[in-house]
């Protein structure tokens, strides 16, 4: 779900700027060619803005989707010149003279939180009311150079964001169909922000850069969890949801405001089960019991490595027998994990890999994610290893053989596709409904969405039937004794 879309619309809306989301995405669950051709996904984008007319065109942009992105901007550059085109997020704040230069298809970009930058600069583009140099946070061209204003402080206060999220300029059919995301847990479930930024130091993440050029201002802000739990009651009220996932990238920072939040939702009788990533380093026994009688059935957790020497290289600043607790605590109070791992790390070599299996057999979480670390723009890695990177590069960031060539950081010749492979073997889920849980199995009875759980669930299990039966055959294939089958 685009939640960035969602809070800059709220917020422009509450500002009296009249503003609309094109999500084209299809009303149903398996998109068909059409959908997956980009050729066509361009021309109904240019044939939509072509019937809104409007006063300007907004994108967000990540490094992998930046070459895609760039041909869009160019060809609604080329069907509207007249309609200033701006560009937001990650890759924006990062690298703005990504965007910015002599032949651009891209008017301005928006360097950090966006809300109240956006509200300023469309109050100049449509008033002229105030010079753009005023502007904090944009880059643009000026007299045919790049030009970048001062920095804009984070927003402290978050109350004062949109409530409710404009959600009904989503296609919220598409993003509610259940699926089992990131969890390996078949659910409908809604995407939470609880808070804004992390106090961590990670070398592969480029979350606190933006909080970096705001050293002034705290990192970390919060929004007060009567809204957030208001927020949950309306989507569960709307759209029918069973479960939503605080996708903050640690929920817990402090432990506090986590103890309120639960007894929030125990109070008001919230019969949702829910999900939220966290640190192995910011979890004790009572907070993981008070989790679990507030419903919470899952958390995802930044493992990592099984290396201590590979968490230290990258500034993790968690102990592996942090992470061994806290799964067996999880283990005990039957709350399902993820344990995220990541491969291609600096000085990372074979004994690692070995490392991180023995940790993956000794924590058995529910569900493993494998990621191939990639530099990306605006990473201490990136700075690093790679500090003269291009955007033409960029294409190869979003491709396993690209880093595995180009942008290799690891001290080992292994094949990582390979060990991608192997790692995922040890996820100890079996089913992507777990009917081994009780809150789960309420939830599924509770639940308005019966029909399609079922449907997938029969799906899912005829693929696992199709699947088997092949490689049966593959293998009396190979063994000669195909013949006799038939």
């Amino acid at each position: 779900m685009p939640l960035y879309y969602l809070y800059l619309v709220g917020w422009l809306e509450k500002e009296g700027f009249a503003s609309e989301i094109l999500d084209l995405k299809p009303n149903y669950l398996i998109a068909t060619a059409r959908w997956l051709n980009t050729e066509k996904i361009i021309e109904r984008i240019i044939y939509e803005v072509k019937n809104m007319s409007p006063l300007c065109i907004g994108l967000c942009s990540f490094v992998t989707d930046y070459s895609e992105q760039m041909k869009l901007a160019s060809l609604l550059k080329k069907a509207y010149k007249d309609i200033p085109i701006i560009v937001g997020n990650a890759q924006a704040s990062f690298r703005p003279q990504d965007f910015i230069y002599s032949g651009s298809p891209i008017d301005y970009a928006v360097i950090g939180e966006g809300e109240i930058t956006l509200t300023e600069l469309l109050g100049y583009l449509k008033y002229k009311n105030k010079n753009r140099e005023e502007i904090l946070g944009i880059a643009y061209l000026n007299r045919n150079q790049f030009h970048q204003t001062g920095k804009r402080p984070l927003i402290q206060d978050l109350s004062a964001l949109p409530y409710p999220l404009p959600y009904h300029k989503l296609n919220m059919r598409y993003y509610l169909t259940p699926n089992t995301g990131t969890s390996g847990m078949l659910r409908s479930q809604a995407e939470i922000i609880a808070g804004r930024g992390c106090p961590f130091k990670c070398e592969f993440c480029a979350a606190n850069v933006v909080w970096k050029q705001n050293s002034n201002y705290k990192p970390v802000r919060l929004m007060p969890t009567g809204r957030i739990v208001d927020e949950i009651i309306y989507l569960k009220k709307t759209y029918n949801i069973d479960s939503f996932f605080i996708i903050d990238d640690t929920f817990t920072i402090k432990k506090t405001y986590v103890i309120d939040f639960c007894n929030e939702l125990i109070k008001r009788k919230i019969n949702l089960i829910w999900e939220f990533q966290s640190r192995v380093n910011l979890i004790d026994e009572e907070l993981i019991r008070l989790l679990k009688k507030a419903r919470c059935i899952q958390i995802h957790f930044g493992v990592e490595s099984g290396s201590q020497k590979i968490l230290d290289r990258v500034r993790k600043e968690i102990k592996m027998e942090d992470t061994i607790k806290v799964f067996d605590m999880c283990k005990d109070y039957k709350i399902r994990t993820t344990a995220n791992i990541i491969v291609n790390l600096p000085e990372e070599n074979e004994e690692d890999i070995k490392l991180t299996e023995k940790l993956l057999k000794r924590i058995r979480p529910a569900f493993v994610n494998i990621a191939i670390t990639a530099a990306y723009p605006g990473t201490a890695l990136q700075a690093e290893f790679f500090p003269n990177m291009k955007k033409e590069d960029y294409p190869l960031l979003s491709s396993f053989e690209g880093r595995m060539d180009k942008f290799k950081m690891c001290n080992h010749n292994l094949d990582l596709i390979e060990v991608v492979r192997r790692l995922r073997k040890y996820s100890q889920a079996s089913s992507i409904l777990p009917f081994n849980n009780k809150q789960f199995i309420k939830s599924f009875i509770r639940s308005k969405h019966k029909l399609e759980y079922i449907s997938i669930y029969l799906l899912h299990l005829l693929q696992i039937l199709f699947l088997s039966t092949e490689y049966i055959f593959k293998k009396m294939v190979i063994s000669g004794k195909a013949r006799k089958f038939w």
